[in-house]
């Protein structure tokens, strides 16, 4: 199949941190066989894009959005659909999962993905090219002769390391890594995201990220992260990256093992993360401050 995958920006030249969610998305669905168009959709550019997708001829596309771009999704799935009505559209992403039969019924779409992405679509997308319905396919709600269809959720990816990295050459990384990047106080045009684990088991009252990727932490191996890092010096020039892991430290044991891979290797790579106070200890910043760790937030 031919899909096209959105993810419809917040701000005008809102281009800091790569759509990395879709970006994996993007590389389940090649490692499947299908082709795939990626836009990290930014407002300015809307009328440019939709010529674009026209000129892929898309038999899918999907559109992911936060809340607080709801209405710049709305509207850019109303252009689309205008131009391209006959395509089977779809959405899914934090605000769908968190909102489905909003999304169903306000975006009109022929179906939603709820939750982790990555095996589902690759499921949806060969029923599609079979001509096969979505009854029984985990993690999609749809509508049937009027009536809403929802086939539960699905299990959680449980082998992180089974998903290819995200599928940056699909778009012009370049916007992403100019100065000053994402790191405060390192300006630099070679800065990235990556992310290391999902799930996180605190309650913290102003995310969500537990509607996605549940409350049990699930990690990528310390050897498939570090080659990542080793494929993006190599492909980008990348120099800093930024962890955007819910608390990158809940495990030391794997926190050690990363910072004595890095040295390993011979990797001076700058980074950045996220914690919290009672999840680590002065003994471990210490240790990755000597492995590269320059702002912990």
């Amino acid at each position: 199949m031919r899909v096209t995958l959105i993810n419809s920006q917040v701000l005008d030249g809102n281009n800091v941190v790569p759509p990395l969610g879709l970006m994996y998305i993007a590389a389940i669905l090649e490692k499947a066989g299908h082709d795939v168009q990626l836009h990290d959709a930014d407002p300015e550019y809307h009328d440019t894009i939709v010529n674009e997708i026209k000129d892929f001829k898309p038999d899918l596309i999907g559109l992911s959005f936060l809340t607080v771009g709801y209405q710049r999704a709305f509207n850019f799935i109303k252009l689309l659909k205008k131009e391209l009505p006959d395509v089977t559209y779809c959405a899914g992403g934090v605000h769908t999962t968190v909102k489905p039969l909003e999304t169903l019924n306000a975006f009109d779409v022929n179906f939603i993905i709820i939750g982790e992405g990555e095996d589902t679509v690759v499921e949806v997308c060969d029923r599609l090219e079979k001509k096969e319905g979505l009854a029984g396919v985990k993690g999609v709600m749809y509508r049937e002769n009027g009536k809403v269809v929802d086939n539960g959720p699905r299990d959680l990816i449980r082998d992180l390391d089974s998903i290819p990295f995200p599928a940056r050459h699909l778009i012009d990384m370049s916007p992403y890594l100019k100065p000053p990047g994402i790191i405060r106080g390192y300006a630099d045009k070679s800065q990235t995201t990556i992310v290391t684990s999902r799930g996180c088991p605190f309650k913290c009252i102003y995310c969500g990220s537990h509607n996605i990727f549940g409350r049990k932490t699930r990690r990528r191996s310390v050897k498939n992260v570090v080659d990542e890092i080793e494929h993006l010096d190599r492909s980008y020039g990348i120099r800093g990256i930024y962890f955007c892991d819910d608390t990158f430290t809940l495990s030391a044991k794997w926190v050690k093992e990363y910072c004595e891979e890095l040295k390993k290797r011979g990797l001076k790579t700058k980074w950045a993360c996220q914690s919290r106070v009672d999840q680590t200890d002065e003994d471990l910043m210490r240790l990755m401050k000597k492995s590269g760790l320059v702002q912990l937030d």
